[in-house]
């Protein structure tokens, strides 16, 4: 049976101090109006008390139609809940991988349904949907050109798409291989089988773009929620932007003096900008292209194709053709504020770095500014690796916190008390101490070869006390468990390198699909049942969300 384990922290040093403090301790930096654990969510509801009633239906008719008929029936219920002026969404994003990615593209997308699910608990009156916002329009498809499972990798050759377009709008037909290579490590998992059908049959339809298979997909894998998943790359949403996007290329018209305004501030708290912010901040795009727009002297270059403009021809373009041109990192909020009744956005820390650079712009550009919560961290714990630790002694939490010197220690101290001679040590020290002190004040002349004999002793007496302890040891951990605690713990628990950043979630789902649904539905479970009967939810002045944010899967 799967388990869920919740911590109410992180591990040391898995976080920075400000980035823990500001997303989870209400210690908010004061850069952002509405920052994490601080946040009062009445007023960022304010906000969105008029969002635009077109702008849903076009965002709803979207959804629907790239969904092509695979939300599942609570899905189509948060479809249909998104027409109500009440209803408001909770937002995450990343740019889409062919295999779904690493393992915290999975804590931003539990992140946002939980929190979602809260918020509805917290405001009986309305509706909170999570939606997952992917990066389609993303060209660096080197960054999801590799697929690792098993510590295996399999690399998307160049070969096998042309162009540097947006990724999304990449066809999936050269990815047989690899749905073959995915297969072959599950031929002997009669529990995998069906799961890997419902892949294959996703990305072997005809004509079918990655944005569309990894849409389809993750709807699959979320049936259970009220999980949409939106496509942003779409003209009708985004003729929304057209005057955000005219101003990009209209001098002094953009979000430039705004974001360098607010990275004035983050410089006085000694946080440098993670993003950097340009003159225009778009960039221009068809299939096989997507390049950077530079304007000056009333004209638009494209910096890779070299194509102009005069400022006159690219404003008409953007009017007539918005679905050619795509934000960039600072201005994608902008464009996500615009077209959904957003209250919150679920950031990686890179991203809640970069967020609190926008609320001088999104104030600017006249968008709600959601409140920016910090997405759950977490670990997926084998059964095998857990039974080890079980087996040596150890917790989890230890793996965490203890260096290699302070695990010895550990297992020495769980060797029989017949294996050290610390005490006796301690007094024969003291002993010697008193007989050179003696043989100091007779003045004797064989105090300097007393004094070194009596300090080879003892060190040939921790000497003796360090090899049978070590053969102690031994007889509770070999050579090879040794080996073992340690490579878990660089792999497991590592906050330098954490597993979420390496590990692919892909192989979560596809080696036991019965239980990675378990511990989707128990961690729902948890923030269903975490509320306390006793204390009225819109009296709590921190949700449940930020007590406990590190996610131990087992």
């Amino acid at each position: 049976m799967s388990k869920l384990g919740l911590w109410d922290k992180f591990p040391p040093g898995y976080l920075p101090n400000w980035l823990e403090d500001s997303a989870w301790n209400s210690k908010a930096t004061g850069l952002y109006p509405h920052e994490g654990s601080s946040t009062q969510w009445e007023d960022v509801l304010k906000q969105l008390k008029d969002f635009s009633p077109d702008y849903r239906a076009i965002l709803v008719s979207v959804i629907e139609q790239q969904s092509q008929g695979a939300l599942s029936e609570i899905q189509a219920q948060s479809l249909q809940l998104l027409t109500q002026n009440n209803t408001f969404t909770v937002t995450t994003g990343q740019q889409i991988h062919f295999d779904l990615g690493p393992s915290y593209v999975f804590y931003k997308i539990v992140s946002a349904i939980s929190l979602a699910q809260e918020l509805a608990q917290k405001f009986p009156d309305s509706n909170f949907v999570p939606v997952f916002w992917m990066a389609t329009e993303d060209h660096d498809f080197k960054e999801i050109s590799q697929s690792v499972v098993f510590n295996n990798t399999y690399v998307w050759e160049a070969e096998s798409y042309e162009g540097a377009g947006p990724v999304g709008r990449k066809s999936v037909i050269g990815l047989k291989p690899w749905l073959d290579w995915i297969t072959s490590f599950f031929n002997n998992n009669s529990k995998s089988t069906a799961e890997i059908e419902i892949v294959t049959q996703i990305f072997t339809k005809p004509n079918q773009t990655l944005a569309a298979a990894i849409q389809q997909w993750v709807l699959w894998i979320f049936r259970d929620t009220s999980l949409l998943v939106l496509n942003p790359d779409e003209g009708r949403l985004k003729r929304a932007m057209i005057p955000t996007f005219i101003k990009e290329i209209t001098p002094n018209g953009g979000i430039y003096s705004s974001v360098e305004l607010q990275n004035l501030e983050l410089k006085q708290q000694s946080l440098s900008p993670e993003a950097h912010v340009r003159e225009c901040n778009l960039f221009y795009m068809n299939s096989e292209l997507r390049e950077r727009l530079e304007v000056s002297n009333e004209h638009a270059n494209g910096m890779i194709s070299g194509k102009k403009w005069t400022t006159a021809e690219i404003i008409t373009e953007i009017e007539h053709y918005p679905e050619r041109f795509s934000p960039n990192v600072l201005l994608r909020p902008i464009y996500q504020q615009t077209i959904l009744p957003n209250i919150a956005y679920i950031a990686g820390p890179s991203e809640y770095k970069y967020w609190l650079q926008l609320p001088k712009a999104l104030s600017t550009q006249k968008v709600a500014i959601p409140a920016l919560i910090l997405r759950k961290s977490g670990v997926f714990l084998s059964k095998s690796n857990e039974k080890k630790l079980n087996k040596w002694g150890f917790s989890l939490w230890d793996l965490f916190t203890l260096n290699e010197d302070e695990i010895r220690s550990k297992i020495f101290d769980k060797v029989d008390a017949d294996y050290t001679m610390a005490p006796s040590l301690n007094i024969l020290e003291e002993q010697l101490q008193v007989i050179n002190s003696t043989l100091y004040r007779w003045n004797s002349a064989d105090l300097k070869n007393i004094k070194l004999q009596g300090e080879q002793l003892l060190k040939a007496l921790k000497s003796i006390e360090k090899v049978e302890q070590e053969k102690a040891v031994n007889n509770l951990l070999s050579k090879a468990e040794w080996s073992a605690l340690n490579q878990l713990k660089q792999s497991t628990a590592n906050p330098k390198a954490p597993q979420e950043r390496q590990h692919r979630w892909i192989q979560e789902l596809l080696n036991d699909p019965n239980s990675f649904y378990q511990y989707i539905q128990l961690f729902y479970q948890f923030t269903e049942n975490s509320v306390d009967p006793t204390t009225a939810v819109e009296q709590r002045t921190k949700l449940q969300y930020f007590k406990e944010p590190f996610i131990v899967f087992c």
